[in-house]
């Protein structure tokens, strides 16, 4: 019986664990799809329900500190999943500052990713973002020619 209670709770704990990541599984599994992240809420209750299903499971068959310990820190870890979702991760530049594209001092390899309205022309209708700055926000909210875009990285 022992055994099962530590595969329960360790299971329980396991889930419990990627549970908190539960936002970043459609980068690391494509074939969840983005339509997941709309089903998010009932996955993690889901999720939750199950977890600690496995840990009281673990606790009642063997009843001692260490299961205990185990159940606790799964309960403790239920209110934490989707801690990490985008909207808290990824923190977007709003109005971020413009210069003339010469005044920039960005290495000859550097990349941009960029944006042209109009076409080919320099009357204000383009922007470009170094991917530097993109990297660590993921999200750049901005303005060109006075309509708002959204830079993604």
């Amino acid at each position: 019986m022992s055994q099962f209670a530590t595969v329960f709770s360790f299971v329980a704990l396991l889930i419990s664990v990627l549970a908190l990541y539960s936002y970043q599984w459609v980068t690391f599994l494509p074939q969840l799809s983005i339509e997941t992240l709309y089903h998010m809420g009932k996955i993690r209750a889901g999720i939750a329900i199950v977890a600690t299903m496995l840990a009281v499971a673990g606790w009642w068959l063997v009843p001692d500190n260490a299961h205990l310990i185990q159940l606790l820190l799964v309960v403790a870890l239920i209110p934490f999943s989707g801690f990490f979702a985008a909207k808290r991760v990824l923190v977007a530049v709003d109005s971020p500052r413009h210069v003339q594209a010469g005044a920039v001092p960005l290495s000859a390899g550097a990349m941009v990713l960029g944006i042209d309205l109009d076409g080919m022309d320099s009357d204000g209708t383009a922007h470009a973002w170094a991917v530097e700055t993109l990297l660590p926000h993921h999200l750049v909210n901005d303005e060109v020619d006075r309509r708002p875009v959204v830079a993604t990285w």
